[in-house]
């Protein structure tokens, strides 16, 4: 993903200066020109998708002591006759975005075009936080993401379309920002004993990513002497 961000980075870079060649008889030379410059509205790169992260890995350490497993290693919920609500089942961790570096070029704003899908019996709310490299909450950084998705199984997912926005701030408290954790949420759990296949899970697909602002950047001024 780094690669394709400063991929970008450089067309847009490239496309701005083919654009702004001067011919040297002609003098713009003068203070008042801004060489802050702003690139890339609105442009969306394809990402790609991302692995299926299975229930195992998913839930919390809280959540797994309300599982059991059969022989082939399935999960098996039992309510035993207690009904919870607003249950955190766990967290898909997207992480490996560290790509927006604040003391080059600033990015405001992004938009996260996604699908989620999800295999596992369960409707679910998904939020999201923010985390640095050392993965702790990170402050400066902020995100809307409110997706609610069907249950689903291997055969039948739940899928949904969903978008994250985020803002940051130019100066980001913490360990550098490298990514976000997907919360996921039931609102009601079964009421009655059910089976969660091994492989059953949540994944990220078709993962774009938008830059409304465009990317803000400094050109340097280059030195004219008088006498050309």
């Amino acid at each position: 993903m780094r690669k394709i961000i400063c991929l970008l980075f450089t067309i847009i870079i490239a496309a701005t200066y083919s654009a702004c060649t001067i011919d040297k008889h002609y003098d713009l030379r003068s203070k008042n020109i801004d060489y802050q410059i702003n690139a890339g509205q609105q442009i969306v790169v394809p990402i790609g998708n991302f692995s299926t992260i299975k229930i195992g890995t998913l839930l919390s350490n809280h959540t797994k002591a309300l599982f059991s497993k059969d022989e082939e290693g399935n999960y098996i919920y039992d309510p035993a006759g207690t009904v919870l609500y607003d249950l955190e089942l766990g967290n898909y961790n997207l992480l490996g975005l560290s790509f927006i570096d604040l003391k080059n070029t600033h990015v405001p704003h992004l938009k996260f075009f996604m699908t989620l899908k999800n295999t596992m019996p369960f409707d679910m709310n998904i939020s999201c936080k923010f985390v640095d490299t050392l993965g702790a909450p990170i402050e400066g950084i902020t995100g809307i993401l409110d997706a609610d998705i069907p249950a689903g199984t291997e055969e039948y997912p739940g899928l949904v379309e969903t978008t994250l926005n985020i803002s940051s701030k130019e100066n980001l408290l913490g360990g550098g920002f490298n990514g976000l954790v997907l919360v996921m949420t039931v609102g009601e759990m079964p009421t009655s004993k059910t089976m969660v296949a091994k492989g059953c899970g949540l994944a990220v697909k078709n993962v774009r990513i938008q830059l409304p602002d465009g990317i803000n950047f400094r050109i340097k001024k280059n030195k004219v002497k008088d006498s050309e």
